[in-house]
């Protein structure tokens, strides 16, 4: 079956097979969508290979020529992608918000590593910034035949950080897909190795977003060269093809996004996605402005060749935002202007 068909050019196989339990939606892109009112027409959009209005961050990627989410679920449940009736196969769990890490880009709501900062930053910046601080998350799907899940995405918080992973790898079938998400910062014992090995479909994606002394700045207070020997040590007993790097793209690493990507390369070259950091909009990638914004085009001629962007950041956005990650460095005592020197004088230029 060829998915690109003309039957199936504006159809996604997700809202028929998955359900993503830490958003409680089908697909965590969705935009403005309630499940109960908005689940029936998702599906007939995509039934009649309608173009959903819920989809848009899909069709956005795509339009700009990047490899949509969309694309990557129809390459990979490509023997679903006839369904017309939704049928349960795919979920993806969260194992909570139990992290190690405070990354500057990140907030309490996905790390418990975040509280002791953010209650610092509420103090000093003399501002309440959340309300949430010293919350646990956890939101444990219920009521799941896992007999007829063939595939699960795990994760989190620091996914290999939380028990309630290991639980839940004793419920499933061996025979299950599983994919879990880390930070790099974690080593799995040999005895867990070897839980995980018992799937036969399994696979571990390493969540960067820099390398050297930029990942050291965004993912405080991991250590590179340690991340870096943890990826060999997995190398080692899982297999270059059982392992992945998704690149979390935020306004913090883009001046450097080709160096990042070269480097990332090195150590694995091949099964690489992206994310783009959307919330806190702050850290958004398009928040730069223009100029800035054309400025780091022409660095990374390779990033920019595949991919456009819409720079929609100003003066006042980038006072925001340096306030913000000036409150970080004087927590983590790791200044911008010392880790990420090119981005943080361009930026000191068009404010000033």
């Amino acid at each position: 079956m060829t998915i690109d068909s003309k039957n199936f050019t504006n159809k996604c196989v997700l809202p028929f097979i998955e359900y993503d339990f830490s958003s409680n939606k089908p697909c965590c892109m969705l935009t403005n969508y309630k499940q109960e009112k908005d689940f029936n027409r998702l599906i007939e959009d995509h039934k009649n290979n309608i173009k959903s209005s819920f989809c848009n961050s899909c069709w956005h990627h795509e339009s700009i020529s990047q490899h949509s989410k969309r694309l990557n679920h129809n390459k990979s449940f490509s023997k679903y992608i006839t369904l017309d009736t939704p049928t349960l196969k795919s979920v993806v769990i969260s194992t909570g918000n139990v992290c190690n890490l405070s990354c500057v880009t990140c907030g309490v709501e996905n790390s418990t590593g975040w509280k002791s900062k953010l209650k610092f930053m509420e103090q000093t910046g003399k501002n309440k910034i959340t309300t949430s601080w010293n919350t646990i998350r956890k939101n444990f799907p219920k009521n799941i035949d896992w007999s007829q899940i063939e595939n699960v995405e795990f994760i989190g918080g620091e996914t290999l950080y939380s028990k309630e992973l290991w639980e839940y790898l004793e419920k499933l079938n061996k025979n299950t897909s599983i994919s879990l998400l880390t930070n790099g910062t974690i080593l799995l014992n040999k005895s867990q190795l070897a839980k995980v090995k018992e799937y036969k479909n399994m696979h571990i994606t390493f969540s960067l977003d820099g390398v050297d002394k930029i990942f050291e700045y965004l993912r405080q207070p991991a250590k590179w060269l340690q991340v870096k020997e943890n990826i060999e040590y997995y190398k080692e007993y899982l297999g270059i093809d059982n392992i992945g790097i998704n690149v979390t793209i935020s306004n913090m690493n883009i001046f450097y996004i080709d160096h990042i990507l070269l480097e990332l390369a090195k150590i694995i070259s091949k099964k690489h996605s992206y994310f783009f950091v959307q919330k806190p909009e702050i850290f958004a990638v398009t928040n730069l402005t223009k100029k800035i914004g054309k400025i780091i085009e022409e660095k990374n001629p390779y990033f920019f060749s595949k991919t456009k962007l819409k720079w929609a950041g100003d003066k006042q956005s980038m006072k925001n935002f340096l306030k913000n990650t000036n409150l970080q460095d004087q927590f983590s005592n790791r200044f911008m202007k010392n880790y990420l020197p090119e981005l943080y004088q361009l930026i000191q230029e068009e404010i000033n």
